[in-house]
């Protein structure tokens, strides 16, 4: 409902802007009105959310880092390192059987543990990096080998 309100002020405000002549703008009341309408209710239909619905809430740890190492997604990092072809069969076999992809990479030996440990933290890959960085860290990797 809140939003519903919102979005027909926002309405109601680019209505009024397009009604203004020149520089005397007779819908600034309107505009205003409108405008501050839309923050008091949003303001209050977020205190509500957080008391009713975010409060309280807790993650499971351990589900959430099954989801991390479980996700397909994690593959995408591989690519640099092994290439597609091997990264494709890493999912295919994780899709099939169920296991995580960071089991997966491991019992094939593609990787060492610590490049392991590296590419496929997924709170390393979460955290931003600048490019250049990022692909130096990649070649510094694939050097090793």
């Amino acid at each position: 409902m809140v939003s519903f309100q919102v979005v027909g002020n926002d309405t109601a405000v680019a209505l009024a802007v397009q009604a203004g002549q020149l520089e005397l703008n007779v819908m600034m009341p309107t505009m205003a009105y409108s405008v501050l309408q839309s923050i008091t209710i949003m303001t209050n239909m977020l205190n509500v959310f957080n008391q009713r619905c975010v409060a309280g809430i807790t993650a499971n740890e351990k589900r959430c880092s099954f989801y991390a190492q479980s996700t397909v997604s994690l593959a995408t990092a591989l690519n640099p390192y092994i290439g597609y072809a091997k990264a494709a069969e890493i999912v295919k076999e994780s899709v099939a059987t169920g296991r995580s992809i960071i089991d997966i990479a491991r019992d094939k030996n593609l990787l060492s543990e610590k490049e392991i440990q590296e590419i496929l933290d997924p709170v390393n890959m979460t955290e931003p990096q600048p490019p250049k960085e990022a692909a130096k860290h990649r070649e510094e990797i694939k050097s090793k080998k």
